[in-house]
């Protein structure tokens, strides 16, 4: 084929994928068992935390370089965790508690020193032509977000958005991918667009965290 041929074909693919247009709710599945090396780890039933207007994830990585010689013989990036910010406009007090460790007591929340609970966080953009990336990203921790309020204006209404920071890392679990080659997962995407995933919605996908070792199942016959 020549290359004319092949660019016009992968132009056609390109032309028919959908372009992001906004996002979607998130959900939130408490930790119940981080997982050791040879097994993953546990998760409660995931519950709907909030609506978004506005979802930011930036990875982080660990880079290694090493020269000799006078030129470099190895360099390598890897990807070692996940941060998610969240724009929400409500979310029940009760759940909000939960996830920041937050203690309720006769209605009121109690902010203190106790430890902030390990969760996997699920997110989702939504594309123009109605399919969707969902993402469950597998192992993190909440912060405190930061409050702001205005005052209120004569005819003028101004809307305060809190947020949310989830500071996700990789798992302990070492996952098998094929070949003799293992990874420690940080995120778990299903994109609709795949023919695979045509027929999954957030109501089946973030109706519970994946099982990797289920997972791992379907990976044992790929070669890396």
């Amino acid at each position: 084929m020549s290359e004319a041929t092949t660019f016009n074909v992968d132009l056609t693919a390109l032309q028919a994928l959908g372009l992001y247009t906004g996002v979607s709710d998130v959900y939130i599945a408490l930790m119940t068992g981080e997982g050791t090396s040879t097994t993953p780890p546990t998760y409660d039933k995931p519950f709907l935390a909030c609506e978004s207007t506005e979802i930011g994830m930036t990875p982080t990585y660990a880079e290694g370089k090493q020269s000799a010689s006078n030129r470099s013989i190895r360099k390598r990036k890897m990807l070692t965790g996940l941060t998610t910010k969240i724009s929400y406009p409500r979310m029940v007090a009760e759940k909000r508690a939960k996830i920041l460790g937050h203690v309720m007591s006769g209605g009121l929340e109690i902010l203190g020193d106790k430890a902030q609970p390990k969760c996997a966080v699920g997110v989702c953009e939504t594309r123009d032509d109605g399919t969707m990336v969902m993402r469950w990203v597998l192992q993190g921790e909440f912060s405190e977000g930061e409050v702001t309020a205005t005052t209120e204006e004569d005819d003028t209404l101004t809307y305060t958005i809190p947020t949310l920071e989830h500071a996700g890392v990789r798992v302990a679990y070492r996952m098998a991918i094929g070949g003799g080659a293992y990874t420690r997962p940080v995120e778990v995407i299903c994109d609709t667009a795949l023919e695979a995933n045509k027929d999954k919605t957030p109501e089946t996908f973030f109706a519970s965290v994946p099982d990797l070792a289920n997972l791992e199942t379907g990976l044992a016959t790929q070669t890396v």
